[in-house]
């Protein structure tokens, strides 16, 4: 696996556990929570993605 993507991955994966632990502790229904607790995995993930690979790509030696 890439490491961008592993990268990004676990980062989306630590927003969504931070999200539903958070949800859960203030009294949040678990059904909405863990919807968006998905939605946060996966859009921090695509973000996160998208910016270790504009970081890389300025990094990138010119030809």
């Amino acid at each position: 696996m890439d490491d961008k993507l592993r990268s990004a991955l676990i980062a989306g994966l630590i927003a969504a556990v931070i999200w539903t632990v958070i949800s859960l502790l203030t009294g949040a229904a678990v059904g909405p929570t863990l919807v968006w607790a998905v939605v946060f995995f996966v859009g921090t993930a695509v973000v996160s993605w998208l910016v270790y690979t504009a970081i890389a790509r300025s990094r990138a030696p010119r030809a």
